[in-house]
């Protein structure tokens, strides 16, 4: 288990890139600090958010233009914001 209060203090002088995502999804609830279930959480919550998305996105239809102008928009930055992060290149994320 990582302890929540180090991590909390860790982060106000910094932490290194690699730990950075891990952290902050501990730090939000998102995942456990207990290693073995936080594999197992975080395919969960991806699922709930796939689940989500597809009910409440996936009909662009009813977008406005104005929202089809922003959908448009996100496509194009998110290969941009960080293009070595494999996050962006999968294809599960661009079909959202």
């Amino acid at each position: 288990d990582v302890d929540i209060g180090t991590v909390r203090e860790l982060c106000w002088t910094g932490i290194p890139s690699e730990l950075r995502a891990t952290l902050w999804l501990m730090l939000m609830g998102i995942v456990p600090t207990n290693r073995s279930r936080r594999q197992m959480a975080l395919n969960r919550r991806v699922q709930e958010y796939q689940s989500f998305a597809r009910q409440h996105f996936s009909d662009t239809g009813l977008f406005t233009s104005e929202q089809m102008k922003s959908v448009t928009q996100i496509d194009l930055d998110l290969p941009r914001t960080s293009p070595g992060l494999r996050l962006f290149r999968l294809p599960s994320v661009h079909a959202v």
